[in-house]
């Protein structure tokens, strides 16, 4: 397994309406046996800075608290990174985490509030979770849309091997091609700010 590794694809969906995302993506399940869950999400991302370029994620929602890093591994693409999540306890808030962080020197940027449907398809060995969401932040007046995909469960190879087959169903489904995917990630769509590249 892809130990502390994230292996995924985003594409800037703004043309894909999520009625038009859960009818499609419900077919699919479903003409092809797939077992899965489903689950959907609403929260706010907090990211961290410091002067090294670090920039932590601080996520909340209902079922959701927890401290993500993550790093790049290439600086064309983010297919590939870095990834290391912590569960925190329920009463963690957001302040608490805000006070940690300014004391070990990083500085909190204008969070981001995510609604989300994500589908966690069981595809032979992988975990494969598909996902629609959309993106508001205080300094942009208009959302913005993404669907992503993500592979768990399997080596780094085996995992891209799945994702090709994965994006191919993305523009089968959608029309979602290569020119639609994000070379950026969220942080840095939103902070203009590159991650650090280990």
């Amino acid at each position: 397994m892809a130990k502390h590794k994230e292996i995924e694809t985003k594409w800037n969906a703004n043309q894909v309406k999520r009625p038009v995302f859960l009818k499609k993506i419900k077919n699919h399940i479903r003409t092809n046996k797939l077992k899965f869950d489903y689950l959907f999400a609403a929260g706010y991302d907090y990211y961290y800075v410091n002067k090294e370029g670090r920039a932590p994620r601080h996520r909340i929602g209902a079922t959701t608290n927890e401290i993500t890093c993550k790093a790049r591994l290439s600086d064309k693409s983010i297919e590939v990174r870095k990834e290391i999540n912590i569960p925190l306890a329920r009463d963690a808030s957001p302040y608490d985490v805000q006070a940690f962080f300014e004391l070990i020197g990083f500085k909190r940027t204008t969070p981001l509030y995510k609604t989300c449907d994500i589908f966690f398809i069981q595809d032979g060995e992988a975990s494969v979770d598909i996902v629609w969401y959309k993106t508001t932040a205080k300094d942009h007046k208009i959302p913005k849309v993404f669907v992503e995909v993500e592979i768990a469960g399997l080596p780094t190879r085996k995992s891209k091997k799945l994702l090709k087959k994965w994006k191919r169903t993305m523009k089968d489904l959608y029309g979602l091609t290569d020119d639609d995917i994000s070379p950026d990630s969220l942080y840095e769509i939103y902070s203009g700010k590159k991650y650090r590249k280990d």
